[in-house]
């Protein structure tokens, strides 16, 4: 039977070792950089629809108008490269725009809370019922409290912050720039 000399049991040892650090570091490591599927969804949009619901009664008598919200997201969209369809169908990706209140405050604190939610809604394909749905793939919020008086303002920069964060995502899953580059 060979003897291993002192140099070549050590060499063979620390290149074990190597392997076994390898083996389990890799998919630890791996893990960080993979996106999920949801936010992968955000990636290589041609074109979207935009859809702005209502607000609720006390935010829409303070000044905020789903058409100027609808705006907003227009405009940041075609800013950024993203063209928006006037006229949505089935096969066109729909950016979502909800606001929603907090129906219970306390009635000594006449600030109130709020909502913004924006979802990527598009056709995907249900294997298990083999048919293509409209469904959401992909969603953010904002959540912000505010004096009644500034729930527009509160609006408006709650919906600049998830336009912002849906637009990084784009830009990551598509390629634009490094998912370690995200800075969360």
């Amino acid at each position: 039977m060979p003897v291993m000399n002192r140099a070549a049991t050590g060499a063979a040892i620390a290149i074990a070792l190597i392997l076994v650090t390898v083996c389990v570091a890799a998919p630890i490591m791996g893990r960080g950089q993979r996106m999920r599927g949801e936010d992968l969804s955000v990636g290589r949009l041609e074109t979207v629809s935009v859809l702005a619901y209502p607000a609720p009664e006390w935010i829409r008598r303070r000044g905020v108008n789903r058409d100027d919200l609808a705006v907003m997201l227009r405009r940041r969209m075609t800013e950024a490269g993203i063209p928006v369809v006037d006229e949505p169908d089935d096969e066109v990706p729909t950016l979502k725009i909800v606001i929603l209140d907090a129906e219970h405050q306390p009635a000594d604190d006449p600030k109130r809370g709020f909502c913004v939610h924006l979802t990527l809604e598009q056709r995907v394909h249900v294997e298990r019922l083999d048919r293509k749905l409209n469904l959401p793939t992909w969603s953010t919020l904002h959540l912000g409290v505010v004096a009644p008086d500034d729930v527009n303002e509160g609006v408006k920069a709650g919906l600049k912050q998830v336009m912002d964060h849906f637009l990084k995502m784009n830009r990551i899953a598509t390629g634009e720039i490094k998912a370690w580059e995200k800075g969360w």
